[in-house]
């Protein structure tokens, strides 16, 4: 986009008599669904030119009519990500507490609702965190020991913030946005996800159906559509035995999304398209397998270290009554693995990260008989109760 076309989409939605001094193309979004860039902008609050973000969504011109599951996720990402940072943001953001959020400063959605049921195009200028989180850790793997440790701070203290979200949230969770099938003909428009992140089953049947029950390593341990497992394990996740510890979740942690301090004291995430309702160590499990130096999780007490360091710091943040026992953690991050795992398995892109610990320790739980037995159970019961309703 040409800056004086980018400078006549934004002085509508920009405070009246602010001036755009400069700007400059960033990045281009994952499969050219839109660009970034950076503004020096001058407001009149201020006489001092201030950098900020400005995200332009405008889909690709070549897609087509039909209905496109993954078109129709990325736009609906995309309004929950406004929805996220107007509506949501400003109670989460807690900078005392560790858990820093860019700033919106405007937005805009233009155009109408389209065929896959999302804004069409939209516009974010958001809070430029170069300024006070110039290091970006976009290459896994190179994270700090400090930098790990805030990572999982500022994990706890969001997960914390929104604890009990059915019960705390200022918008009912029925209204969240669904999965992409359902959405692109019902969703109004407001609120984040009722399940946070991208690879939950529901919107993965496809990656699902790619595991071959005989052929494939992981098919023969269980992950495979003709299995009640994977869908067990969605259940188990989404519905966990206290439904008081769902909370929101980021949706895609990752080294790419977050940005440092030069001394490593604090930190921000950023790109929140698929914040929603979860459990905190669907956040830790993307996270953790796929992020942090590998040595960590090869030291003999590696995993519980990591576990329980989350752990005490969400428990020091907590709402006033509320108990998250650390077997409890460890039980629903068993589940996190495994539902990381089939979407890992029956995706195109394959394994990353840490991958030989991610695929020894899945392998473990799925080849325990009383694990799986367990998780099948709660689920039989479930299905047993709904038929008996």
């Amino acid at each position: 986009m040409r800056s004086d076309d980018l400078h006549e989409l934004l002085n509508p939605i920009l405070p009246s008599g602010s001036q755009i001094t400069k700007s400059s193309h960033l990045t281009t979004l994952w499969a050219g669904y839109g660009s970034i860039y950076r503004i020096h902008l001058i407001t009149p609050t201020s006489s001092l030119s201030t950098t900020y973000v400005v995200k332009t969504i405008r889909p690709p011109s070549s897609m087509s009519l039909e209905y496109d599951e993954g078109h129709a996720r990325k736009m609906l990402s995309y309004q929950v990500e406004a929805n996220f940072y107007r509506d949501f943001a400003p109670s989460l953001a807690d900078e005392q507490g560790g858990c820093c959020i860019p700033k919106l400063l405007s937005s805009s959605a233009a155009g109408a609702r389209g065929e896959q049921g999302a804004i069409e195009a939209q516009t974010l200028v958001l809070q430029d965190l170069s300024v006070r989180f110039p290091i970006l850790t976009e290459k896994r793997g190179t994270l700090s020991d400090v930098q790990v440790t805030k990572s999982l701070e500022w994990l706890a203290s969001f997960h914390a913030r929104s604890w009990n979200i059915e019960s705390t949230s200022s918008q009912s969770i029925a209204s969240f946005c669904p999965p992409p099938s359902i959405a692109f003909k019902s969703w109004t428009g407001k609120g984040l996800w009722q399940q946070g992140g991208y690879h939950y089953l529901a919107t993965r049947m496809q990656q699902l159906s790619s595991i071959h029950p005989h052929h494939d390593p992981w098919g023969r341990l269980g992950l495979h559509s003709a299995s009640i497992l994977p869908f067990a394990v969605d259940y188990c996740l989404s519905n966990p035995q206290d439904r008081s510890r769902l909370s929101l979740i980021h949706g895609d942690v990752k080294a790419a999304n977050m940005a440092f301090s030069r001394d490593g004291s604090s930190m921000a995430m950023y790109d929140f398209q698929y914040v929603g309702v979860g459990l905190g160590v669907q956040d830790l499990a993307k996270f953790l397998t796929t992020s942090i130096p590998s040595h960590y999780l090869k030291r003999k007490t590696g995993e519980e270290e990591l576990l329980k360091t989350y752990h005490n710091f969400l428990v020091q943040r907590l709402p006033k009554g509320a108990k998250y026992e650390f077997a409890d953690l460890v039980t629903d991050w068993q589940l996190a693995l495994v539902s990381w795992v089939r979407f890992l398995a029956g995706w195109s892109g394959g394994f990353w990260g840490n991958v030989d610990w991610l695929q020894s320790r899945v392998e473990a739980l799925l080849r325990d008989d009383k694990w799986v037995k367990d998780v099948s159970d709660r689920y039989e019961t479930r299905l047993k109760g709904s038929e008996q309703a």
